[in-house]
């Protein structure tokens, strides 16, 4: 009875170790997919501040464009109490300027913004990919858990048989 209890030890000690790489697998799998789950979640933040960096430029362009108006007014009520002409000459130079400055502004608010919404959709991106990276990682390790556990329940059996027969 020496022989057979020494090769089904042998042979349940090499099922353990197998069962243990299958495990191992589904392990690295959930992993990966819990990895998965928190890139998707961080995409969607990125996504919702490009959202708000594009709604936040697009209010305060809006705000330059009423704080230039109201700029504009006074200027040229200055210049209507000092009994300046404004039709033509520095003053009307000056409020064209003005003016100028003011669609300048707006415009750099609202570019500003874009790079913000481009960069925070980009992050979105890469969450995205790093997500379907880690899916993947995942699923290759499930795959080479299943391989390496086949693997050991043969070499396994081989060697118990081996020293079984010798």
């Amino acid at each position: 009875m020496g022989p057979e209890l020494g090769l089904i030890a042998s042979l349940a000690g090499t099922g353990v170790s197998a069962y243990g790489q299958y495990q191992q697998g589904k392990a690295a799998e959930a992993q990966a997919c819990q990895e998965r789950a928190w890139h998707a979640y961080n995409a969607e933040i990125a996504r919702r501040q490009a959202i708000e960096a594009e709604q936040k430029a697009l209010a305060d362009a809006a705000q330059q464009r009423r704080q230039a108006r109201q700029q504009l007014a006074r200027m040229r009520a200055a210049y209507g109490a000092s009994g300046v002409m404004m039709t033509e000459g520095s003053p009307l130079l000056q409020l064209e300027q003005a003016a100028r400055d003011a669609q300048a502004d707006v415009l750099n608010i609202l570019r500003s913004g874009q790079i913000m919404a481009g960069q925070a959709r980009s992050q979105a991106q890469l969450d995205l990919l790093a997500g379907r990276i880690a899916r993947m990682r995942g699923r290759y390790a499930k795959v080479a858990q299943r391989w390496q556990a086949g693997s050991t329940l043969l070499s396994g059996a081989g060697s118990a048989l081996t020293d079984y027969y010798g």
